[in-house]
């Protein structure tokens, strides 16, 4: 911040938040402040897979963009997950850290409120067992399976 870095806003970002700090920089009227984010209620057993609104928010509705951003987050999942099967060890892992935060960025982009809740838990476990690591990875790739199933069915990616 000291080096030039203003108006900074630290996650989790809200609407009025990010309304305020535009509103300093560019005129805003108040019909504009349509910002979406994730609710900010937890997720719960029986919430819908997928919220197909945070994806559309991103894309503004644009199908194709809708495509690349799915398989965009395919391809890195896939990276991800060999990744952390070599982080399933005893004791810290940053490197566990940093895969799941990026996990957790990509599912909740996509509305995929589960699995982001997943790699939020699995995120904190900077220090944890080899067997604990893998019980949550395992949990993971079951609700990536889920997603995908989601979006196969939604004909947002081939079967």
């Amino acid at each position: 911040l000291s080096c030039g870095m203003d108006d900074y806003i630290s996650k989790p970002i809200t609407s009025d938040q990010l309304y305020m700090v535009l509103g300093r920089w560019i005129a805003l009227h108040p019909q504009e402040k349509k910002i979406s984010f994730m609710p900010s209620r937890p997720f719960r057993a029986g919430d819908p897979v997928v919220d197909l609104s945070c994806l559309q928010d991103y894309s503004d509705g644009d199908h194709e963009a809708e495509e690349r951003l799915i398989s965009i987050f395919i391809k890195q999942a896939l990276i991800t997950f060999a990744k952390l099967e070599i982080c399933c060890v005893d004791g810290l892992s940053t490197e566990w850290v940093e895969e799941t935060h990026k996990l957790k960025g990509g599912s909740a982009s996509l509305g995929a409120r589960g699995l982001k809740h997943l790699c939020e838990e699995a995120q904190h476990m900077k220090e944890a067992s080899a067997k604990d690591r893998e019980i949550i990875l395992h949990k993971i790739k079951a609700a990536y399976s889920d997603v995908i199933e989601f979006f196969k069915q939604d004909k947002k990616i081939a079967s």
